[in-house]
């Protein structure tokens, strides 16, 4: 399962963005998974070896610029797992996916497994 990040600047000012998921926090913090009960999902956060060096986005997005980020997860027997967490799901309930960054939070998509 693939979820396409797209961050835009709708300033009318150049804006500096920093984004980095090298430490696969995006989808730990980020990502919220939500239950047909209105329920949050919360994730088990799996182990990862996290690299000595920052390798971190930092740059300036002009008015009307985007950034885009294609975070990666499958869908297993477990829920939806990605490198950073796991979203224990149970089998033919729907899902509301949604993301969240620096205050602001994306549409929403719906997951069935």
């Amino acid at each position: 399962m693939e979820l396409l990040l797209t961050f835009t600047n709708k300033t009318s000012s150049t804006q500096e963005f920093t984004f980095s998921n090298q430490s696969r926090k995006a989808e730990l913090l980020g990502l919220q998974v939500v239950n047909q009960a209105g329920q949050r999902v919360l994730p088990t956060h799996n182990l990862l070896i996290k690299p000595a060096q920052s390798n971190s986005n930092s740059q300036f997005l002009a008015a009307g610029d985007t950034f885009s980020y294609l975070l990666k997860g499958i869908v297993t027997e477990y829920g939806l797992e990605f490198p950073g967490a796991l979203f224990e799901l149970q089998l033919g309930e729907p899902y509301q996916l949604q993301f969240y960054y620096a205050g602001q939070k994306s549409n929403q998509t719906i997951l069935t497994i």
